[in-house]
């Protein structure tokens, strides 16, 4: 009885991380998507991203396709079917409510968000998910400023979203959102209180090394390099506050 308890645990446990793996990659090809402006990813681009060998990813690409939760062809672009499109903003609008229940409910360090809302949302049914959203007062954004899906699959529109690089000097701005989860580097935006709702200044571009200098609000100067600068996102204030005139 033991053994065959144990064979079906085992059973579920495998059953359950190639779901998890599935999701994963409709995910992943999803935001891929969204930073190529809605256009097609290539399978390089995937490999990278996923750290695979691009024999696994051409052999999942195979199975998804299957599934008719994308369309691919070999050499070409990828890209996914309506029905994968609808799994991966709703594997999107878990992850992003379990990161916001993390932060504001639990005290988490926004740093330590995206490891944790990995697990959970794969184990989140939409009943729970629905009742997190209700729990947490139906947020349009996460803690690092992503926007959340409705239960519909709509999101708050970015229209007026730019990249820091983009601002010029002497443009304020507040930072609404970090297009990265890297612990070092949401270590360091902490540190600098450079995080969201946050303005900023925009002092000058340093040719030296390609790093950008801006102003907080509390009147601290900080560099940031051109990497980060394109991965913030920010509102501009058509009016420069007092703190950082």
């Amino acid at each position: 009885m033991e053994k065959k308890e144990r064979e079906a645990r085992e059973m579920k446990e495998m059953k359950q991380k190639a779901s998890d793996t599935v999701e994963d990659y409709i995910k992943v090809i999803y935001q891929l998507a969204y930073e190529n402006e809605g256009r097609e990813i290539t399978v390089s681009q995937l490999t990278k991203k996923m750290r695979l060998k691009s024999s696994a990813v051409y052999s999942m690409l195979s199975k998804l396709s299957g599934q008719n939760l994308l369309s691919y062809q070999a050499h070409k672009g990828v890209k996914l079917s309506d029905t994968g499109s609808v799994l991966a903003l709703k594997l999107i609008r878990r992850h992003r409510l379990w990161e916001s229940f993390l932060y504001e409910k639990l005290g988490f360090d926004w740093g330590e968000l995206h490891e944790l809302a990995e697990k959970l949302e794969h184990v989140s049914s939409d009943e729970l998910t629905a009742k997190l959203e209700a729990f947490l007062g139906y947020p349009k954004n996460d803690p690092h400023g992503d926007p959340i899906p409705d239960v519909l699959g709509n999101m708050q529109s970015e229209a007026n979203l730019i990249k820091l690089s983009k601002l010029k000097t002497g443009e304020v701005a507040s930072i609404a959102r970090i297009v990265e989860t890297n612990k070092s580097l949401l270590f360091y935006l902490k540190q600098t209180e450079l995080t969201i709702g946050k303005d900023i200044k925009m002092l000058g571009y340093n040719n030296f090394d390609s790093s950008y200098h801006v102003q907080t609000d509390k009147g601290q100067a900080v560099f940031v390099s051109e990497k980060t600068a394109n991965i913030m996102l920010v509102t501009k204030n058509e009016e420069e506050s007092e703190n950082l005139a």
